[in-house]
């Protein structure tokens, strides 16, 4: 093997003077150009038995070599050693997998030392010595960025990423970029604020096994989550980990924006990708903003003293939703406290109507869940004329699955329970009486 600059050559010989059959050598390139004597490495790196195949990496100056000494597990194993203060270090061995029962020898790795070759006769082989590759696993370099979404305005907001070994602990700025060193193939908490409180979202995720030099992205991203009319019902935290190559993705892209910055355009690239669990995790959590003490409707009165009511949104800012188990329409316990709030307002305000909206998940078929969402209103109508409001006043409506407020189903595919729980409701939705 020769070193970088090509002056320096490391070899194994047997001849005579060394300290017992093959030995390691070194030889330096004359000002003439031909080599001087052949220097034995010395009693650190030789020993009695076979020292062979040396390698020589001159970015650390670690030698790297086979012997059949030095506490092998079987055979000739593969070692390394620093030339530091005019001596060699004692010898390391690489150990397993790398090293094995069998022979192992001839070990050399590539310029990036992203990939090794090594040559060995273990017994998974086709013949006598096989030659095998070697992925160097490496810490995962991981950009990470936060988004706001619609407009929400950006926050200073901290969070901490603890590793499963929990001495990996790293505190995060969700204000900016943020370049992050996480181990491969290991499991990690990303601890996060929401955007409207202080109560930490508490989001999983594994890295791959890392290989390359180029870095991983991951984005949180704060959204807002508005109802079908366009209203402010809660606010919604996704974390994107994009643990490939995304820069060499984007390259196969003819259609690549140009003018827009690098985790501008990362940030655009991941949200056309379906999650596939691995290279590509996404979890999303949403907080629904509760609005029980949002006033129950807005009166206002025009110059000929004629007043109006606003239709409320179909959304919890009117009354608080009524929500239901799976495929039930039976009000529980505290759905019937919640309708006093219902039955006393009405009561006060004998110049509203009011609408009662039935909702569903989106399990089931079509017309089984558009009965169902009917079925909700109508238990629900029912029950406030027991309590004596006049049944002229309410109309029980049935929307089936049409009007979700959750995802039913995860950005991965996965069934979303907690979504679907927030689908199954009746609410309400107050009108002036003409």
């Amino acid at each position: 093997t020769l070193t970088r600059d090509g002056n320096t050559t490391y070899f194994a010989s047997e001849r005579d003077g060394g300290f017992g059959g093959k030995d390691l050598y070194m030889s330096i390139k004359q000002s003439d150009g031909t080599w001087g004597d052949a220097e034995n490495l010395g009693p650190a790196i030789n020993t009695e038995l076979d020292e062979d195949a040396p390698f020589f990496d001159s970015g650390s100056k670690t030698l790297y070599f086979s012997s059949q000494a030095h506490g092998s597990i079987g055979g000739y194993d593969v070692f390394k050693s620093n030339f530091k203060n005019d001596d060699w270090t004692p010898p390391e061995s690489l150990g397993y997998p790398i090293n094995s029962g069998a022979d192992d020898i001839f070990f050399i790795f590539n310029s990036k030392q992203s990939r090794a070759y090594i040559s060995s006769m273990r017994t998974d082989g086709i013949g006598n010595y096989d030659i095998y590759v070697i992925n160097y696993v490496r810490p995962s370099k991981v950009i990470l960025v936060t988004t706001f979404s619609n407009d929400l305005k950006p926050k200073d907001l901290k969070g901490i990423v603890i590793g499963s070994s929990k001495k990996d602990t790293i505190n995060v700025s969700l204000n900016g970029k943020n370049d992050f060193i996480y181990n491969s193939e290991e499991k990690y908490k990303m601890a996060i604020p929401q955007y409207n409180d202080n109560v930490k979202v508490v989001f999983e995720f594994q890295t791959p096994e890392s290989y390359g030099f180029f870095p991983f992205y991951q984005e949180v991203n704060y959204d807002m989550v508005v109802n079908w009319k366009g209203q402010l019902i809660g606010y919604k935290t996704t974390v994107y980990s994009a643990f490939f190559d995304i820069e060499k993705e984007l390259k196969k892209n003819k259609n690549r924006v140009g003018n827009l910055k690098v985790e501008e355009e990362y940030s655009v690239f991941i949200k056309t990708l379906k999650p596939d669990g691995g290279k590509l995790q996404v979890y999303t959590h949403i907080n629904y903003i509760d609005t029980t003490t949002v006033p129950l409707v807005m009166v206002n009165t025009t110059k000929n003293n004629t007043k109006t009511v606003e239709v409320l949104s179909r959304n919890p800012n009117a009354f608080k939703t009524i929500l239901f188990d799976f495929s039930k329409s039976d009000l529980s316990v505290e759905a019937i406290a919640d309708m006093d709030v219902v039955v006393n307002y009405l009561n006060e305000h004998k110049d509203l109507n009011m609408e009662i909206v039935g909702h569903t998940d989106s399990k089931g078929l079509n017309l089984f869940n558009s009965i169902l969402s009917k079925k909700r209103a109508t238990q629900i109508r029912e029950y406030l004329i027991l309590e004596g409001i006049s049944g002229k006043r309410l109309k029980a409506l049935g929307m089936g699955e049409s009007q979700p407020v959750a995802p039913n189903e995860n950005a991965d595919g996965t069934d979303n329970p907690d979504g679907r729980k927030q689908n199954r409701r009746v609410e309400f939705v107050t009108i002036f009486a003409k």
